[in-house]
This record gives C-alpha cells, structure tokens and sequence, in this order.
C-alpha cells in the first residue's frame, strides 16, 4: 500500500507548531516526495526553511509554491517579507506584497508591509495610501498604529510617531509596546519629561523590565542635563 503523504503533513505541522524546525523540514520533504504537484507543500517547506534561517532555499520552495500555484497569496507574502527583512532589497519586497494583494485584496499585512517600505523610500503619501487601506481593513487594530508609528519613527517623523503610537495606546491602554516606544520618541525629541512618565507607565506593571529601566535613567540624564544650574 503506497505511503500517504497526508501524514507527513500532519508530523511536520505538529513538529513545526513545537518549534522543531529541521524535524518538521524532513516530513515536508517526504511530503513532497509523495505528492511532488501540491503546492501547499513547498509553502509549508519554505515556511520552515525561513524559521531555520535558510532564506535561499525558502526562496526556492516558495517560487516552486507559486509555479505550481500563481494566485498563492500567502507565498508572495512570504517572498516579500524575506527580500524586504532579510535581503534588503525593498523594490522586490514591494512587487512580490503588491501581487499578494492583487490576489488577496483585503490582506491587512500586506497593505501595512507596502506602507511602512514606502515611507522607507520616502513616499509618505503612498504610504499613507496603504496604512489607510489597512486600517480599513482592521480599524481597531493596535498594531496597526504601532507599524505606522514605527515607520514614521525610523525616518524621524516624530509628530506623525506620536500620533499613530497615542492612538494605539487608546484602543488598548495595556499595549506595553507602544507606551515604550512613545517614550523613546519623546526621549529623541528631547521631551525627557514626557518620554519618562511613558516608563514609568510600563515600570508600574513590569517593574523588572531591565531594558525599560535604561530608557527611563538615559532619560533622567537628558531631564538632568537641561534643568538650568542653581
């Protein structure tokens, strides 16, 4: 009786889900060995490979995925995430997000990947084009608004920052996140009050966060620095 590749399927999510990548890799193999046409399978190889750092060959299993499958939405996701996180090269991550969205028109992460490249290419209206489009798509999402706030954040954009991280903030008051990274803004904009009362927010609920209790002395140091000698 000929093997069902079913099975190796079902070994290699379980392995994968345990975060037992090379193991999780092998059954994917077999997989594919059994049933060389399906194109789910490369994608769950090339998921696996990006989890083990080998992007080359992630790369491969999901041009194969999508050869065998051209509307695979979710591998040009993938591929669009690799060439803009791990290869750098942004025009190819944006092609490879752009026909994600194509196939898949209400794909919120793709819409928010296009926009925080854009701003990367210094295309803010572009950009506002597809955060718009995402927040359509999950408007009370406060990730969102920390992917904007990040993305205006890394080009320096303080204002824009601090306007999409508040709002983040007010949809989920406990999004820790986003009350650490407005304090960094603040501490940038020499706002050393502002950026330590941010801190504090996060130090009250987590007072042993090491990283958190930096930001705030670093910025104790710029309130220090600025108060006027008596």
């Amino acid at each position: 009786m000929p093997k069902n590749y079913k099975i190796h399927v079902q070994n290699g999510k379980v392995l994968f889900n345990a975060q037992e990548y090379r193991a999780a890799f092998e059954e994917f193999k077999q997989a594919i060995a059994l049933e060389p046409k399906n194109a789910e399978l490369y994608y769950n190889a090339g998921k696996v490979c990006e989890k083990l750092k080998d992007y080359d060959e992630a790369v491969e299993y999901l041009d194969k995925a999508i050869l065998l499958k051209p509307e695979f939405a979710e591998a040009y996701y993938m591929l669009g995430s690799i060439y803009y996180y791990v290869y750098n090269e942004y025009e190819q991550a944006i092609e490879y997000y752009h026909n994600a969205i194509k196939i898949k028109p209400d794909y919120f992460e793709a819409y928010c990947e296009l926009g925080c490249l854009y701003i990367l290419k210094g295309d803010n209206k572009t950009a506002y084009n597809f955060f718009k489009n995402g927040l359509s798509k999950r408007y009370d999402d406060p990730s969102v608004y920390i992917d904007v706030g990040q993305a205006y954040y890394s080009i320096g954009e303080f204002d824009k920052a601090i306007e999409n991280l508040q709002k983040a903030i007010d949809i989920n008051p406990d999004y820790l996140e986003a009350t650490v990274l407005l304090g960094r803004v603040y501490y940038d904009m020499g706002l050393p009050q502002e950026a330590i009362q941010c801190f504090n927010n996060v130090l009250e609920i987590f007072p042993n966060i090491e990283a958190v209790k930096k930001l705030k002395k670093h910025a104790e140091l710029q309130l220090k620095n600025k108060l006027p000698n008596k």
